[in-house]
């Protein structure tokens, strides 16, 4: 964050340097799931407090943060639109 933070304006000599930034949204491009990422990264020997060691426990908790909020507005859901009968 501090040299993102102290890098501080980029000139981009034209508009095609400033849309490679962009790549990453092409939804035709190949990407990684987050739990292939967690399985590849914990193939090999990490090393305490490196970037792979937290990357596993924040993709960890970012998959269960969603998880369980998808459930919270699933069970919302079917409390609204729940049909009973007698």
């Amino acid at each position: 964050v501090a040299i993102a933070a102290g890098a501080g304006p980029h000139n981009f000599s034209s508009w095609g340097d400033a849309l490679k930034g962009l790549a990453i949204l092409n939804p035709f491009k190949g990407a990684e799931t987050m739990t292939g990422h967690i399985v590849r990264i914990s193939g090999g020997d990490i090393s305490y407090g490196t970037l792979d060691y937290t990357s596993l426990f924040s993709i960890g908790l970012l998959l269960f943060l969603m998880t369980l909020g998808l459930n919270i507005i699933s069970r919302i859901l079917v409390e609204r639109f729940r049909e009973e009968y007698e």
